[in-house]
């Protein structure tokens, strides 16, 4: 699991980071906002670990800016702030859970773990690179977003929700252009161009039938 924390306190950041590392996760930490928000690649993270009363841009209003540009990572507020208003602004802003300080780490691992174990039900991994994020539907490469069009993506999608199973053509052609005719060549055209953003074997051919996305 990796974990981006937002944290002023350098006592707190350094314990929370020391914890997780023992337990073979990894922990980037910044103390501002804004930085966060202008250097973190937020695609790698597993967990987001916010204070909320930091400079430049505190917890709250960073993690609003993630979820409008995008972002559900799970996101836990750890805040010395314990009034029911605050709270729920938490909740508004996006968190999925609130702790309030002094917290134990055992109890923010056990949270964490759940959080991060809900999410991953999403993951659909392929093989040792690609997997696909359902409820986003995108594709990762290791933890790159692979850059897809929206027929691409409605391809690989529709592929992945029946994984291991063969969609005939005239299926796949009804679900991703919504019905409208379109001949076999141009599905052939996408499918070609999906394979040179990602491998040859990611899609297969079933010879007069449609195609697969099948599990290594």
């Amino acid at each position: 699991m990796r974990i981006l924390i937002l944290e002023d306190d350098n006592l707190i950041s350094s314990q929370i980071k020391i914890y997780f590392e023992l337990k073979n996760n990894m922990c980037d930490i910044y103390e501002d906002g804004q930085t966060l928000l202008d250097e973190a690649n937020i695609d790698l993270y597993d967990l987001f670990l916010f204070d909320i009363n930091t400079p430049n841009k505190n917890g709250l209003e960073t993690l609003k800016i993630l979820r409008d540009e995008g972002y559900d990572t799970p996101a836990i507020f750890l805040t010395a702030l314990s009034d029911t208003k605050d709270l729920k602004l938490g909740f508004i802003a996006g968190c999925h859970d609130y702790i309030k300080k002094p917290f134990d780490l055992e109890e923010v691992e056990i949270r964490a773990n759940k959080l991060v174990y809900k999410k991953s039900k999403n993951i659909i991994r392929i093989d040792d690179k690609y997997s696909f994020d359902i409820f986003k539907q995108s594709l990762m490469c290791d933890d790159t977003v692979v850059d897809l069009t929206k027929i691409e993506r409605d391809i690989v999608f529709i592929l992945i929700k029946n994984i291991n199973n063969t969609i005939p053509t005239d299926i796949i052609i009804n679900y991703v252009w919504q019905g409208n005719i379109v001949c076999d060549n141009t599905l052939r055209t996408h499918i070609k161009k999906l394979r040179d953003k990602t491998t040859n074997s990611l899609i297969k051919n079933i010879k007069n039938v449609g195609y697969k996305i099948a599990t290594i």
